[in-house]
C-alpha cells in the first residue's frame, strides 16, 4: 500500500488515526478506507478534484489536504477532508457530499 500523509512520513498511520479519533469524538464515525483522492469525472487534474497532498478546491493556497475519511453513516456519499491549517488551528475537517460525478480512489488503486 502506498499510503501517506503529507509531512508525516513514517507517522502517517498515527496521524490518520488521530484525525479519525477526533472525528469519532464529534460523532462523525468513519470507515477504514484509506482514500487518496476524490476525482471529478475520474480526472485527478480537474480543479474540482480533492487529492491528499494538494490544496482543497476553494480553500487556501499552500494548505494541503492531509487525510480524507469516509463517513460510516453515509459510505460512498460523504467524506471528511482535513487540511494542514484545519489540523494546526484545531478546526474540524470539512464534510464533502459526493455525487455520481466523483470517483473515490483509495491508496491501493493505481
Amino acid at each position: 500500500m502506498n499510503f501517506y500523509v503529507p509531512l508525516m512520513d513514517e507517522k502517517s498511520q498515527f496521524f490518520w488515526n488521530l484525525i479519525r479519533s477526533n472525528l469519532f469524538f464529534e460523532y462523525r464515525f468513519t470507515t477504514d478506507r484509506r482514500i487518496r483522492g476524490l476525482f471529478w469525472e475520474g480526472d485527478s487534474t480537474d480543479r474540482r478534484s480533492v487529492l491528499v497532498g494538494e490544496d482543497l478546491p476553494g480553500g487556501d493556497e499552500d494548505d494541503p489536504v492531509m487525510v480524507i475519511h469516509e463517513s460510516s453513516f453515509f459510505p460512498g456519499t460523504m467524506m471528511f477532508a482535513c487540511t494542514l491549517a484545519m489540523f494546526m488551528e484545531r478546526r474540524p475537517p470539512v464534510a464533502l457530499a459526493i455525487s455520481e460525478h466523483v470517483r473515490v480512489v483509495e491508496f491501493d488503486e493505481g
